[in-house]
């Protein structure tokens, strides 16, 4: 059931909240890389009922915060009045790497369906460390070319995972169907490759660079394997 809002701005007096990320796990499988999820609310009245619910957010590197709740937590957890303390736990899983991870516990306390206290948490960050390569598509970058009917285009490509990436193809797609392809043999930890060709003015956008689209090396991380950029303007 959805409480009533009622004027309320903070938790009600006596409550308390404690959020945590705790057991970190890394691994070559996705199913073994893991975080657990602690989060406890209370009350000094046991009149009230108590909800809590969890909000992961991820920071793939080099990006952003952003959610990545899984469905299975995503809904509130409910506890009946009579009750001081409440508790949930929850071990998320397939997580990627490198990465890290955090948690909003968010707390409500209702007294016969309207909401009387609200309150959030963050949890400590939990890094998610690659024992994988990870294939990084950084930029796309368009420069003048040899003349007024070419221009320069420059992928560069990084390895961010902690073994070495080989045997992987790069692509530059130009609009209008145009692929520039090259193979790389290997790409060490930690370092960098540049493509940099000289090819037809484009004309449609965006422009692509995708490494590793046969999926041919297994991936710490398999989300960052391309980007976009808009033609310039002629």
């Amino acid at each position: 059931m959805v409480p009533t809002v009622t004027s309320w701005a903070k938790k009600p007096p006596g409550a308390k909240t404690y959020a945590k990320a705790h057991k970190c796990t890394s691994s070559k499988k996705s199913a073994g890389r893991a975080v657990t999820l602690r989060g406890t609310m209370s009350t000094a009245s046991r009149d009230l009922e108590m909800r809590m619910r969890f909000e992961l957010l991820e920071k793939i590197q080099g990006g952003d915060w952003q959610e990545a709740t899984p469905s299975t937590l995503d809904k509130w957890l409910e506890k009946p009045a009579g009750v001081d303390v409440f508790r949930s736990r929850f071990r998320v899983r397939h997580l990627s790497a490198p990465a890290r991870y955090k948690a909003i516990v968010h707390y409500e306390w209702t007294r016969d369906g309207e909401l009387v206290g609200k309150a959030r948490k963050t949890t400590n960050i939990c890094r998610m460390r690659s024992k994988q390569p990870d294939l990084s598509a950084k930029m796309v970058v368009i420069r003048p070319g040899l003349n007024d009917l070419t221009w320069s285009y420059v992928f560069v490509v990084s390895n961010l995972g902690s073994r070495t990436a080989k045997g992987f193809r790069m692509e530059i797609r130009i609009g209008g169907g145009t692929v520039i392809k090259k193979t790389v043999k290997s790409l060490r930890r930690y370092r960098a490759y540049k493509l940099d060709v000289i090819d037809r003015r484009c004309s449609e956008a965006p422009i692509e660079g995708v490494v590793d689209p046969d999926d041919d090396v297994s991936e710490g991380n398999e989300k960052n394997n391309s980007v976009k950029v808009n033609c310039p303007l002629l």
